[in-house]
């Protein structure tokens, strides 16, 4: 089976009801402002993340294309999700918005370094037989991920939103 790499936040969601980059950031800070995060370590941050989503304090915002593109894309890819969030927290996204999540596959970057760091993306993406998309909104990100595939003998296909494998 092919294997989709896909981000998760602005690919399948956002903090901002129109989809703003910049918006989506700031709501995030504001929810760990109002948590008393500011100041911590990523890692805390990131944990917050999870239970401002649960109390209300992020509501995340449905990219309905990305969304049904990616339920599209299960049939016919392993789908491995790599975001800057715990697993648990992707997790909870996704089946918020109905995806089904028994066979994804999930991996906090904070957890191997930068999105911007192709070695990073290495790490993880040696634990599969091919890689075949990469679906990435930040274009220095999809750059270095598409770099360690190719370093990694993949020739994957990129993109900047979810599309239908399907029908490309």
């Amino acid at each position: 089976m092919k294997t989709l790499i896909s981000d998760m936040g602005g690919v399948i969601y956002s903090y901002d009801s129109q989809f703003d980059p910049a918006k989506h950031l700031e709501a995030f800070d504001i929810a760990m402002k109002k948590m008393g995060l500011e100041n911590s370590d990523l890692n805390s941050m990131l944990a917050g993340e999870y239970h401002a989503i649960k109390n209300g304090d992020l509501i995340t915002y449905p990219i309905k294309s990305g969304i049904d593109n990616l339920k599209e894309n299960q049939k016919i890819y392993k789908v491995v999700v790599i975001s800057m969030a715990p697993a648990n927290t992707s997790k909870y996204i996704l089946q918020n918005f109905g995806v089904d999540t028994s066979n994804i596959d999930f991996y906090n970057m904070a957890d191997y370094g930068s999105k911007k760091d192709k070695e990073s993306w290495k790490t993880i993406f040696k634990k599969y037989d091919s890689i075949d998309s990469i679906v990435e909104d930040g274009e220095a990100n999809l750059k270095a991920a598409n770099q360690a595939a190719l370093n990694l003998g993949f020739s994957p296909k990129t993109f900047i939103s979810m599309p239908n494998l399907a029908i490309i």
